[in-house]
């Protein structure tokens, strides 16, 4: 099932309350629709209005082409925690959070948590910016920060970029969970496990998932290889000093993947399989412009108990470009479908049996 969406740009995140889904579109339009709408096949998109245009005053954030833009959005506690590129100063970026309390009325957004650290290097590209949010332990949740597409930040503990970080909503402060990341655009915690599932865009080829069973409270930082170890190539073919791009990750010290995807699918979000009898199942939405295997699909993964071995996978081609998940029943999940760049965003409903 569709519902269209009129007059957004091509990049939108979905999320719920107990009665309501919120969706965020990349240039800040906000719509709710009513879930139990959803399940009996009825849905009605409502906009909500904010502040959000007083707020966010990039001057690049509504140019439309979606680097600078919405990158998630996540509700903890009765508050929207919205994601974003932030100028934080004259053509220096980063990723910062603002939040609303929920309110179906209006949105009153507020600045939430932002980093120091900008980065205004010559490549910089907030398309490598990652900005997933998850729900984590208590008062905290996982934050995915991009590498900017500067290659000297992810092997660097004392910078943001290409790391994933727990957050303490209310001190602001914030550890390093795992570092070595290029552009994480899927991220997820099992709860019933403590393990932290990730998903990461390679360059050309090396699309990765990433299991981290490590404790937030270890002393050691998981480290998934980037730039020195990938699976994927450079798109020029070149061999480059500081991003060598060792195929193999352990042989450097570094975490291997428990999957990588050569050709790359443009992997994004990953979410628990629906249903009182999934263990560990997953499924994983794939981007991508073209039709080759395993992109504009729907991935479904399921690991043995231990998080170490793939048990089995099955690809189901959607036809459009899968930007976020959201499972909002045990049969029911949402997909966020993006077309190619003259297609706007919609939402696909898909049922399970």
């Amino acid at each position: 099932m569709i519902i269209s969406m009129q007059g957004s740009t091509p990049v939108g995140y979905i999320e719920q309350s107990s009665e309501k889904i919120i969706l965020a579109t990349g240039g800040g339009g906000f719509y709710i629709i009513d879930k139990n709408d959803i399940l009996n096949k009825r849905p009605k998109l409502l906009p909500l209005p904010t502040n959000f245009h007083e707020v966010i005053s990039n001057r690049n954030f509504y140019s439309n082409n979606g680097a600078h833009s919405i990158k998630d959005i996540l509700i903890k506690d009765g508050e929207i925690l919205v994601s974003y590129t932030n100028e934080k100063y004259s053509d220096c970026y980063n990723l910062s959070i603002i939040s609303a309390k929920i309110n179906y009325t209006v949105l009153k957004l507020y600045n939430a948590f932002q980093f120091e650290e900008c980065s205004n290097e010559k490549g910089t590209n907030p398309h490598e910016g990652g900005g997933r949010m998850v729900n984590y332990k208590e008062k905290q949740i996982l934050l995915s920060v991009g590498s900017y597409g500067i290659n000297k930040f992810p092997q660097d503990k004392n910078s943001i970029f290409g790391k994933i970080i727990a957050i303490d909503i209310d001190s602001g402060k914030y550890n390093i969970v795992s570092m070595g990341h290029r552009n994480p655009q899927g991220l997820n915690y099992d709860e019933e496990h403590d393990v932290i599932l990730s998903t990461d865009h390679g360059p050309k080829g090396g699309d990765e998932i990433n299991i981290n069973m490590d404790r937030l409270g270890n002393s050691t930082i998981e480290n998934y290889g980037w730039p020195i170890s990938s699976y994927g190539s450079h798109y020029d073919g070149q061999h480059r000093t500081d991003a060598p791009l060792y195929k193999s990750h352990i042989k450097y010290g570094f975490k291997e993947p428990i999957i990588e995807f050569t050709p790359s699918i443009a992997i994004s979000e990953i979410i628990k399989f629906p249903g009182e009898d999934s263990k560990n199942d997953f499924l994983i939405g794939s981007l991508g412009f073209t039709d080759l295997e395993g992109r504009q699909s729907l991935h479904y993964l399921q690991f043995d108990k231990l998080y170490k071995t793939l048990l089995f996978k099955d690809v189901w081609f959607i036809g459009d470009r899968i930007r976020d998940l959201l499972s909002i029943d045990k049969k029911v999940v949402l997909m966020l479908l993006e077309g190619d760049h003259n297609v706007l965003p919609s939402i696909g409903i898909l049922e399970f049996d």
